[in-house]
């Protein structure tokens, strides 16, 4: 459903569910019942605007022989970022839990703005060339080739 001609319409729409999601407990509070709603509405909206469409985007970006080593590299930071982060969270929250959910809903539209204003105008990689073949083979590259 990302790597479609309609994707940029459906990340729209999925990061502003993801948005209006984690609005909810930044400006009624974190309780039972918006927690609920952020998994809820945000899990909608991250079939539009989650990890697929960061992956489609980082094969789009690289060139197919960086491609691979790209791809694991940013995934890697990514997710070594978001591990770093949860050793601390669960102190933060109990003492500061409004504070984080702002900070959170802040992050939230950050990364919406950045995925609609700004990863569109990035340049693309070219597609790869097509391996080229010489029209006539070298004289001595036949000749081994006939003994």
């Amino acid at each position: 459903m990302v790597d479609t001609p309609a994707r940029h319409a459906r990340f729209a729409v999925g990061s502003a569910l993801i948005v209006l999601a984690w609005a909810l407990p930044a400006l009624l509070g974190p309780s039972k019942v918006t927690l609920v709603a952020v998994m809820l509405i945000s899990g909608l909206g991250n079939s539009f605007a989650g990890e697929s469409a960061f992956k489609v985007w980082s094969q789009e970006l690289f060139l197919t022989l960086l491609r691979a080593t790209a791809s694991g590299v940013t995934i890697a930071f990514t997710r070594a970022v978001a591990g770093l982060t949860a050793l601390g969270t669960p102190a933060f929250a109990l003492v500061h839990a409004r504070v984080m959910f702002v900070s959170l809903f802040g992050l939230v539209l950050l990364a919406a703005v950045i995925g609609l204003v700004w990863v569109p105008r990035l340049l693309k990689a070219l597609p790869p060339e097509e391996p080229t073949t010489p029209a006539d083979p070298a004289p001595e590259t036949t000749a081994r080739a006939t003994k």
